[in-house]
């Protein structure tokens, strides 16, 4: 019939539609029907049938809203609140710690998202770099990777930092002229001038910087319009918030510390490179990237994660997962607490048994009690081994070296059980610390900090700097 053909017209073009509104949508329609049903009655009189809209009705007890039994008032409007706060009253709603457990192994049995957001595509500026105090021109590809070196701060940690800026400069220089190809004029990084993008690009800031009231609005009604689009899934019915749906930029990889590779090019990733994950019942996503396609769409209900693809850089496999707030998130951390809680009840074991092996004449097993007594007195990361050409040289425990370990570092001699401990830990932090093993705090109540000391001067004996200290 001519109606159900309009239904079906109009069901599919809202199938582009993000999840979130559509499920605003069905609410809305339900409540306003709901809404409706209470407020008009059917009543009959004459034998005809009339309309009439009929006010709540207090009642007589209630003196707080009414000063006369049976008076008829408006109902009271509720508060309206704005869309980010009902997904988030919504969100809320949901007790995950009643909700019944899956099967061993499955996180899910429904999911549903909008997939990945992608960067809008490059624009070129058509501002030109100087090579050799001449202006160079540039296609689009080559502008952009130029574009982000400008966007370097020369003063900053990566480029104002003589350790850092060498090893910036080189990686992103071979990326560049691999972009440029072996016919380019550029040749050689010390006649190249990024001055004149970086002045455009200054420019740029100092105007956003200017924006009016309007403009910041809109700026802000783009950013919840994405947010709606792609910030929410729908798992196992009911709404959670996604974390990461933005895809990373391209630009210059910044890395932490002295990384190996800080400098080189991100590539921007494209769809084809994206692999989805939701329940095969879910519309599949919309590709918001015209010409392109999901590169694999997968139904894994044993997996956590909603979108994935491989970085060129270090050639990791990154995922778009479920927000720090998700259910997700508040089992795997209840998952971590329990564990920590039954540990509880066994660190006096544990302690008691890594003791007795601080004396042992097995070299292993007095190395082990040693990374043990360290990582829970001074409460170091366990540490593993790194190779330092694909990443930062940091360490933990297990993973020191002789160049980290200074004994007596105040040369006072005698019977001084000191040590400096002076490394980069995780993300690159340093670690700097003198540690007296012969206090009382570390040598009370059995605590063995001068064994612990007598160890590690044996452990280090006659070693080099670049040597591991276990």
């Amino acid at each position: 019939s001519k109606a159900k053909k309009k239904r079906n017209m109009e069901e599919s073009d809202d199938s582009d539609e993000p999840i979130i509104n559509k499920i605003m949508k069905k609410r809305k329609k339900s409540d306003n029907s709901e809404s409706k049903k209470m407020k008009s009655v059917e009543s009959t009189k004459n034998g005809t049938k009339k309309s009439a809209k009929v006010k709540q009705e207090l009642s007589v007890g209630d003196d707080k809203f009414a000063s006369k039994p049976g008076k008829l008032v408006e109902p009271r409007k509720l508060k309206e609140m704005e869309k980010t706060a009902r997904l988030s009253h919504a969100m809320q709603a949901f007790l995950w710690w009643d909700a019944p457990e899956h099967a061993d192994g499955q996180q899910w049995v429904t999911m549903e998202h909008a997939g990945v957001s992608f960067p809008e595509p490059y624009v070129p500026h058509k501002v030109k770099m100087k090579y050799d105090g001449k202006p160079v021109d540039l296609n689009p590809v080559e502008e952009e990777a130029a574009t982000f070196f400008a966007a370097m701060d020369p003063e900053g940690m990566h480029l104002g930092n003589p350790k850092t800026a060498d090893i910036f400069i080189k990686n992103f220089f071979l990326d560049f002229k691999a972009i440029l190809g072996k016919s380019h004029i550029i040749k050689d990084f010390k006649k190249c001038d990024f001055a004149p993008i970086r002045d455009h690009l200054n420019e740029k800031k100092i105007v956003k910087k200017a924006a009016t009231d309007a403009e910041k609005k809109l700026n802000k009604a783009e950013r919840e319009e994405s947010m709606f689009q792609y910030g929410y899934a729908i798992v196992d019915g009911h709404i959670e918030k996604v974390g990461n749906f933005n895809m990373e930029p391209p630009g210059t990889f910044r890395g932490r510390g002295q990384h190996p590779k800080m400098g080189k090019l991100k590539q921007r990733v494209a769809p084809e490179q994206v692999a989805l994950n939701s329940s095969e019942c879910a519309a599949v996503p919309k590709c918001c990237v015209p010409g392109h396609a999901w590169g694999d769409l997968r139904h894994d209900p044993t997996v956590m994660w909603l979108a994935n693809w491989k970085e060129n850089i270090n050639g990791q496999v990154k995922y778009m997962q479920l927000a720090a707030q998700s259910s997700f998130k508040g089992k795997s951390d209840r998952s971590k607490y329990n564990k920590a809680a039954r540990l509880c009840d066994n660190i006096d074991k544990i302690r008691s048994s890594y003791k007795s092996k601080l004396r042992s004449k097995d070299a292993q097993q007095r190395q082990m009690a040693t990374a043990m007594w360290v990582i829970d007195r001074l409460a170091l990361r366990v540490g593993g081994e790194k190779d330092t050409d694909e990443e930062a040289d940091t360490v933990g425990c297990c993973s020191l070296r002789i160049e980290h370990l200074k004994f007596d570092p105040n040369n006072e001699g005698g019977e001084n059980m000191e040590i400096e401990l002076e490394f980069l830990g995780k993300d690159s932090m340093l670690f700097k610390q003198t540690i007296d093993f012969g206090a009382t705090m570390y040598t009370e109540n059995d605590g063995m900090g001068e064994q612990v000391y007598l160890n590690f001067k044996g452990f280090c004996k006659g070693k080099k700097n670049e040597r591991g200290g276990f």
